[in-house]
């Protein structure tokens, strides 16, 4: 899998709508054909994506269901992907978007 590819992915995907990092992941396993993928490169790619200002990272505000920007950090994001792997998702996680 080259990171254009995912980097496509995840723009097009972000641009549709607000998207939890869990599906993104998901839709990162998807492309590689693969369960077992390389976080680092998906991590990176995020990381990048937000550096550019490509795609914004959200949290879920559970009082009023809203979406409100949140800081990136990717310690958060690799803690968040090791709940994914679990099957430990919750709506607490990042949602990213482009808007």
């Amino acid at each position: 899998m080259l990171k254009t590819d995912l980097e496509k992915s995840v723009l097009e995907l972000c641009a549709e709508d607000y998207f939890g990092v869990w599906e993104l992941y998901w839709n990162y396993q998807g492309l590689t054909g693969k369960k077992d993928v390389d976080d680092k490169l998906f991590i990176a790619t995020l990381e990048e994506l937000v550096a550019a200002k490509k795609i914004i990272p959200f949290e879920k505000n559970k009082y009023n269901n809203e979406f409100e920007q949140a800081p990136f950090d990717v310690e958060r994001l690799r803690s968040e992907l090791k709940q994914v792997k679990a099957d430990k998702i919750t709506e607490e996680l990042y949602w990213f978007s482009d808007r």
